[in-house]
């Protein structure tokens, strides 16, 4: 993935020339300050709709919802985004 970003596409250049099957790259790379952010919201919100304690461990939590872990489903997005390309 980095091969493709130091051509001016990630979210810091704002690149207009950029072909449409890769505008949906620049929003699948995150900061991890960003990923933090997004991966304790996610956890927050899976327990509120399970009706959890906010003491439950994070892998029980995504265990009982069924889901994987923010970080795993960005990976997948990201493999099936590439997978396409090539």
């Amino acid at each position: 993935m980095y091969a493709v970003l130091h051509a001016g596409l990630e979210k810091g250049h704002r690149a207009n020339a950029a072909p449409v099957l890769l505008s949906g790259l620049a929003s699948l790379v995150l900061t991890s300050k960003e990923e933090k952010i997004l991966d304790k919201y996610y956890k927050v919100h899976l327990q509120r709709l399970l009706r959890l304690h906010q003491a439950t461990p994070t892998p029980v939590v995504f265990f009982l919802a069924g889901c994987l872990p923010l970080q795993a489903q960005l990976h997948l997005r990201i493999i099936s985004l590439f997978g396409q390309l090539f």
